[in-house]
């Protein structure tokens, strides 16, 4: 009973952490994100309410992928348990046709997890703006994985003025960004779109994310 108790105040816990997280960041959502930032929505719904061009971008059977708002920018997919099949034992002492399964066979793991790192840069020097995205395969270093795809987008007092995008099949890294010489007096943000399709046999079989920067002021 305690232990139920323990968990449920734990679940709290982490409620209250994630809604305080929210409630920081909640000023620096752009204008374009505003309406959307936090709803459970698709990744295709996000592109048509916010970058229909980049809809041709997402497969199709992307389409239906959960966008995760924020995080800690890493995509984790793990591989799916499949149980071995039981090698066959021949019994040659009952008769050429009997057959029986050795019961000791295990579940293993055919194949090893995924680690995908999401960053973003955004920078300034004088009215000179960076900024940038990619997805990068951490584990396994350099393991090309079926189809991945980034955008990033420089905003100016919320809207978006500049935006770069990359994607590829059978890929370990895609990345996109674009320096912008602005008119300043305003205030400026960057954010990005990461998806990542994993191959067959991984559990999620993709994700999407959306990353926030600061807030910067540039002068005039």
């Amino acid at each position: 009973m305690r232990r139920k108790h323990v968990l449920g105040t734990m679940l709290i816990l982490a409620g209250m952490m994630s809604a305080m997280a929210y409630a920081a960041c909640a000023g620096d959502i752009p204008e374009h994100l505003a309406p959307y930032w936090g709803r459970d929505m698709t990744a295709s719904e996000l592109l048509r309410a916010t970058d229909p061009g980049s809809l041709s971008l997402l497969p199709r059977n992307g389409w239906d992928t959960p966008v995760t708002w924020g995080g800690n920018g890493q995509m984790h997919a793990r591989p799916i348990q499949v149980e071995a099949e039981p090698e066959p034992v021949f019994d040659l002492s009952l008769g050429v046709d009997s057959v029986s399964t050795d019961s000791g066979a295990e579940t293993e793991s055919l194949l090893t997890e995924i680690l995908v790192n999401c960053t973003y840069k955004f920078t300034t020097n004088g009215l000179s703006v960076y900024h940038g995205a990619s997805n990068t395969v951490a584990w396994r270093l350099f393991y090309r994985i079926p189809y991945m795809f980034v955008a990033t987008y420089l905003m100016e007092n919320g809207f978006v003025i500049n935006w770069a995008s990359d994607d590829g099949s059978n890929v370990w890294r895609v990345t996109c960004n674009d320096t912008v010489t602005v008119a300043g007096g305003a205030t400026y943000q960057a954010t990005s779109y990461h998806y990542v399709e994993f191959p067959p046999g991984y559990m999620p079989p993709s994700e999407f994310v959306v990353l926030v920067s600061p807030t910067k002021w540039v002068g005039g």
